[in-house]
Protein backbone atom coordinates (compact mmCIF):
# COMPACT_ATOMS: atom_id res chain seq x y z
CA UNK A 1 0.00 0.00 0.00
CA UNK A 2 1.14 3.34 -0.68
CA UNK A 3 2.07 6.58 1.56
CA UNK A 4 -0.29 9.86 0.68
CA UNK A 5 2.94 11.69 -0.41
CA UNK A 6 4.48 9.02 -2.28
CA UNK A 7 5.64 8.95 -5.64
CA UNK A 8 3.48 7.82 -8.39
CA UNK A 9 4.13 5.64 -11.14
CA UNK A 10 2.15 4.65 -14.24
CA UNK A 11 2.22 1.43 -16.00
CA UNK A 12 1.95 1.29 -19.48
CA UNK A 13 1.78 -1.70 -22.11
CA UNK A 14 -0.47 -3.18 -25.12
CA UNK A 15 -4.03 -4.41 -23.78
CA UNK A 16 -5.96 -4.03 -26.62
CA UNK A 17 -3.65 -6.31 -28.78
CA UNK A 18 -2.53 -8.68 -25.78
CA UNK A 19 -5.68 -10.48 -25.72
CA UNK A 20 -5.59 -13.43 -28.00
CA UNK A 21 -8.68 -14.68 -30.20
CA UNK A 22 -10.61 -16.47 -27.43
CA UNK A 23 -10.49 -12.98 -25.33
CA UNK A 24 -7.72 -14.33 -22.97
CA UNK A 25 -5.11 -11.69 -21.91
CA UNK A 26 -1.60 -12.66 -22.50
CA UNK A 27 -0.35 -14.40 -19.20
CA UNK A 28 3.14 -13.49 -19.73
CA UNK A 29 2.20 -9.61 -19.75
CA UNK A 30 -0.01 -10.00 -17.33
CA UNK A 31 2.15 -11.83 -14.43
CA UNK A 32 4.62 -9.17 -15.44
CA UNK A 33 2.85 -5.70 -15.03
CA UNK A 34 1.45 -7.50 -11.48
CA UNK A 35 4.83 -8.61 -10.56
CA UNK A 36 5.87 -4.75 -11.28
CA UNK A 37 3.40 -3.48 -9.53
CA UNK A 38 4.10 -5.13 -6.67
CA UNK A 39 7.49 -4.34 -6.50
CA UNK A 40 6.53 -0.99 -6.32
CA UNK A 41 3.43 -0.92 -3.85
CA UNK A 42 5.71 -2.68 -1.55
CA UNK A 43 8.11 0.53 -1.95
CA UNK A 44 5.45 2.63 -1.35
CA UNK A 45 5.22 3.77 -4.62
CA UNK A 46 1.58 4.36 -5.92
CA UNK A 47 1.04 2.87 -9.18
CA UNK A 48 -2.05 3.41 -11.79
CA UNK A 49 -1.85 1.14 -13.98
CA UNK A 50 -5.18 0.85 -17.10
CA UNK A 51 -4.32 -2.69 -17.31
CA UNK A 52 -5.30 -3.27 -13.43
CA UNK A 53 -8.18 -0.72 -13.33
CA UNK A 54 -9.67 -2.59 -16.38
CA UNK A 55 -9.08 -6.12 -15.05
CA UNK A 56 -6.83 -6.83 -18.13
CA UNK A 57 -9.22 -6.33 -20.80
CA UNK A 58 -12.21 -8.00 -19.46
CA UNK A 59 -13.61 -4.10 -18.14
CA UNK A 60 -15.70 -3.17 -21.17
CA UNK A 61 -14.96 0.55 -21.57
CA UNK A 62 -17.54 2.14 -23.81
CA UNK A 63 -16.37 6.03 -24.01
CA UNK A 64 -12.73 6.02 -25.70
CA UNK A 65 -12.90 9.89 -24.77
CA UNK A 66 -13.42 9.32 -20.94
CA UNK A 67 -10.45 6.31 -21.50
CA UNK A 68 -8.23 9.17 -22.91
CA UNK A 69 -9.05 11.54 -20.13
CA UNK A 70 -8.44 9.32 -17.19
CA UNK A 71 -5.05 8.01 -18.90
CA UNK A 72 -3.69 11.81 -19.39
CA UNK A 73 -5.00 12.77 -16.12
CA UNK A 74 -2.49 9.60 -14.98
CA UNK A 75 0.37 11.35 -17.06
CA UNK A 76 0.10 14.67 -15.73
CA UNK A 77 -0.08 13.16 -12.31
CA UNK A 78 2.80 10.47 -12.50
CA UNK A 79 6.89 10.76 -11.23
CA UNK A 80 7.85 7.93 -13.56
CA UNK A 81 6.41 6.36 -16.79
CA UNK A 82 7.24 2.72 -17.07
CA UNK A 83 6.34 1.47 -20.77
CA UNK A 84 6.55 -2.54 -21.41
CA UNK A 85 7.03 -3.68 -24.51
CA UNK A 86 6.78 -7.71 -24.46
CA UNK A 87 6.80 -10.20 -27.01
CA UNK A 88 4.20 -12.40 -27.58
CA UNK A 89 4.57 -16.46 -28.18
CA UNK A 90 5.47 -15.64 -32.19
CA UNK A 91 8.59 -13.82 -30.50
CA UNK A 92 7.22 -9.90 -32.39
CA UNK A 93 6.57 -7.49 -29.90
CA UNK A 94 2.52 -7.10 -29.23
CA UNK A 95 1.12 -3.93 -30.68
CA UNK A 96 0.34 -1.32 -28.43
CA UNK A 97 -0.64 2.27 -30.62
CA UNK A 98 -2.13 3.78 -26.75
CA UNK A 99 1.82 3.11 -24.93
CA UNK A 100 3.45 4.86 -27.84
CA UNK A 101 0.86 8.06 -27.57
CA UNK A 102 1.47 7.80 -23.80
CA UNK A 103 5.42 7.72 -24.55
CA UNK A 104 4.69 10.70 -26.37
CA UNK A 105 2.97 12.70 -23.37
CA UNK A 106 5.18 11.78 -20.99
CA UNK A 107 8.12 13.08 -23.03
CA UNK A 108 6.46 16.47 -23.20
CA UNK A 109 5.38 16.33 -19.62
CA UNK A 110 9.20 16.02 -18.93
CA UNK A 111 8.48 13.11 -16.80
CA UNK A 112 11.06 10.22 -16.53
CA UNK A 113 10.32 7.48 -18.88
CA UNK A 114 11.63 3.43 -18.49
CA UNK A 115 11.23 1.12 -21.30
CA UNK A 116 10.64 -2.31 -19.81
CA UNK A 117 11.11 -5.05 -22.09
CA UNK A 118 12.32 -7.95 -23.77
CA UNK A 119 14.88 -6.93 -25.44
CA UNK A 120 15.19 -3.19 -25.77
CA UNK A 121 16.10 -1.02 -27.58
CA UNK A 122 16.27 -3.54 -30.53
CA UNK A 123 16.37 -2.71 -34.07
CA UNK A 124 12.12 -3.87 -33.65
CA UNK A 125 11.58 -0.90 -32.11
CA UNK A 126 10.93 2.31 -34.23
CA UNK A 127 13.73 5.21 -34.52
CA UNK A 128 11.68 7.20 -32.45
CA UNK A 129 11.58 4.99 -29.55
CA UNK A 130 15.25 3.73 -30.01
CA UNK A 131 16.27 7.97 -30.12
CA UNK A 132 14.22 8.83 -27.42
CA UNK A 133 17.05 9.44 -24.79
CA UNK A 134 18.10 12.24 -27.16
CA UNK A 135 15.39 14.85 -25.95
CA UNK A 136 14.01 12.42 -22.80
CA UNK A 137 15.28 11.08 -19.70
CA UNK A 138 14.67 7.62 -20.81
CA UNK A 139 16.07 4.37 -19.43
CA UNK A 140 15.56 0.97 -21.49
CA UNK A 141 15.58 -2.15 -18.61
CA UNK A 142 15.38 -5.81 -19.30
CA UNK A 143 12.58 -7.46 -17.88
CA UNK A 144 14.88 -10.77 -17.64
CA UNK A 145 17.27 -8.26 -15.10
CA UNK A 146 14.63 -7.56 -13.31
CA UNK A 147 13.07 -10.76 -13.01
CA UNK A 148 16.79 -11.64 -11.64
CA UNK A 149 16.87 -8.95 -9.13
CA UNK A 150 13.46 -6.79 -8.76
CA UNK A 151 16.00 -4.01 -6.64
CA UNK A 152 17.36 -3.28 -10.52
CA UNK A 153 13.80 -1.56 -10.87
CA UNK A 154 14.00 0.19 -7.66
CA UNK A 155 17.09 1.76 -8.09
CA UNK A 156 16.41 3.05 -11.77
CA UNK A 157 12.88 4.67 -10.36
CA UNK A 158 14.58 6.01 -7.90
CA UNK A 159 17.62 7.32 -9.93
CA UNK A 160 15.00 9.23 -12.29
CA UNK A 161 13.58 10.55 -9.81
CA UNK A 162 16.74 12.19 -8.45
CA UNK A 163 17.40 13.22 -11.99
CA UNK A 164 14.25 14.96 -12.31
CA UNK A 165 14.49 16.56 -8.66
CA UNK A 166 18.20 17.44 -9.29
CA UNK A 167 18.02 18.96 -13.00
CA UNK A 168 21.38 19.38 -14.53
CA UNK A 169 23.11 22.73 -14.27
Amino acid sequence: MYVEDSKTVVIGGPIQHASGDAGHFNRHLKRLILYVATILEKASYRVLSAHIAEDFGNLALVDSAELVLRDYGWMQLCDVYIALFIKNYSQQYIRSDGTHVEIGWASAMHKPIILLGDDVPSKENSHLVRGLGAISHVRFVSIADVERDPDILLTIVQNALETVETPEE
